[in-house]
Order: structure tokens, then sequence, then C-alpha cells
């Protein structure tokens, strides 16, 4: 009579393989509702911002072919010094979502051809909770972050840029 081994810890492991199965339910969920709701979502506030207030703002949906998508607001260049053609790229407030479903939200501040980008992640949150509440507050600590960073000191002082050909 041969009798079948039972796992010791078989609840336990039974109890992990089904937390793991509702995880990768909620990031299924997740990711279906960046697809369906929250993108768009995001889309249409930031259009509704960009079209209510005047200035040189651009909202922008990038896509890669790893499935990597962020939809952004941003400014555009603006030219700081004619004579050594040294030009300002914007900076911009983004809305990315990982690879678990859930949304990343993060400010790239503006930087010059002589300044490395910076970037300042502040919050992760579930696509559920992106709402016009949610991304105007997250618009106005991102205009709080850009009047910091421009009235910061900071060179071109005394700087010299090699000219291209």
């Amino acid at each position: 009579m041969t009798m079948a081994r039972v796992l010791k810890n078989e609840k336990e492991i039974a109890e992990a393989i089904n937390k793991y199965t509702n995880c990768l339910k909620q990031r299924d969920k997740r990711r279906e509702l960046w697809k369906t709701e929250t993108k768009d979502k995001i889309v249409e506030i930031l259009m509704l911002v960009k079209n209510s207030f005047e200035s040189n703002w651009y909202v922008q949906q990038l896509a890669d072919s790893a499935g990597n998508e962020t939809v952004n607001i941003g400014f555009g260049c603006e030219m700081i010094d004619s004579s050594s053609l040294i030009i300002k790229e914007g900076g911009y407030l983004a809305y990315a979502q990982s690879y678990n479903g859930k949304i990343h939200v993060f400010i790239v501040f503006p930087y010059m051809k002589i300044k490395e980008i910076v970037s300042e992640f502040f919050e992760t949150i579930e696509p559920r909770e992106i709402t016009e509440e949610k991304i105007s507050q997250h618009i106005i600590k991102f205009l709080e972050a850009m009047s910091k960073w421009e009235g910061e000191d900071r060179l071109p002082i005394g700087y010299k840029i090699e000219k291209s050909n």
C-alpha cells in the first residue's frame, strides 16, 4: 500500500500562491484601467489646463515598443541667451504607468545644454485615484516647483559654450 506524500507547508504555499495570483489580477486590472479610463482622463484634464491658461504648454503622449506609456504636460523651448545660443528645455509633469500598473507621477526640471536633466519623483498612485482634483494638485505642485527652479541662482555665469560648425 502506497501513501501519497503531502507537503508539510501545503497551506502556507497555497496561501502564497493565492496572494501572488491576486497580485497579478490586480496588476492586470490596473493596466486595463490605464488603457480604458485613466490615460484618457489625464489627457483630457491636461488639455483643459493647456487650453484654459495661456502659456508655452504642450501635452504629449509617449509610448515605446515595450508597452511603456507616459502622458505629460510641459513647457516648450526658450532662448535664454541669443548671443551664445543657449536654449532652455522647458520641464514637464509626467504620468507613467509602471510594470505593476500603478501610476508614477513625477516632475522633470528644465535644463540647458550645459545642465543635466534633473527630475523629482513625488508620488505613485492607484489608477482609480486619478481624478481632476488629484491632477490639479499635481499641476499646482509642478508650477510651484518650476517657479522655485526659475528663481534659483545657477550657471551660466562666465560659461563657455563650444560652437558647433
